[in-house]
């Protein structure tokens, strides 16, 4: 049995928490129209048969992470550096803070070789807590933060499930030291037509 001290108290969080949640829905599509890079952001897709793999170039990005997280509310951004292997399965890349879309673009912009995949693959490989640790956050290449890289993985009929788990911020402080702080994070992963039916529904 609870102590009725420590209910009141979660209750009180509860509402907090709901409270937060609530101004992160009414806020969401006017977040997601300030973040939204689509009109200038050219995305690479590598489709891996048995037999060959073939490199497109999207004028603009098929599918988006609709992201949720306990700092910036909801935001969507592009999954970049896609691959698509031939059971159907979409891999790529996305940031899950809002401020990094821009390097993200910029990045996904440049990769006119297929590359960029690979490049954060290796990137990806050092736990986030660990680059912190070494204050290694930035990547030289595309000045992006690296622990707020994620890769995605999804199919036609997975792309909806949510996908959750923590993410980092890092901060530099004054001196010779630095902090970061966690924060929870959940996903879904939406096409460009879903994205603007979100649009459609208010007045912008």
């Amino acid at each position: 049995m609870t102590h009725p001290l420590i209910e009141r108290a979660i209750h009180g969080y509860r509402t907090a928490i709901e409270k937060q949640i609530e101004r992160f829905i009414n806020e969401a599509v006017g977040n997601i129209a300030v973040h939204d890079c689509t009109p200038s952001i050219s995305v690479t897709l590598r489709l891996d048969d048995k037999n060959q793999s073939k490199l497109e170039q999207l004028t603009k990005p098929n599918y988006y992470a609709l992201v949720a997280n306990s700092l910036h509310g909801i935001f969507v951004c592009p999954v970049v550096a896609m691959r698509m292997n031939s059971d159907g399965t979409t891999c790529g890349w996305i940031t899950l803070h809002p401020n990094e879309i821009a390097h993200l673009a910029n990045a996904s912009n440049n990769d006119t070789d297929g590359t960029l995949y690979d490049h954060f693959a290796e990137l990806h490989k050092l736990h986030p807590l660990d680059r912190v640790s070494d204050d290694d956050v930035y990547d030289d290449k595309t000045n992006i933060s690296i622990i707020s890289l994620e890769h995605v993985k999804f199919t036609l009929a997975t792309r909806l499930i949510p996908q959750h788990g923590t993410t980092y911020e890092y901060f530099a402080l004054d001196g010779e030291y630095s902090t970061y702080r966690d924060y929870p994070y959940s996903y879904i992963i939406i096409t460009s037509g879903e994205l603007s039916g979100i649009y459609s529904t208010v007045d912008l």
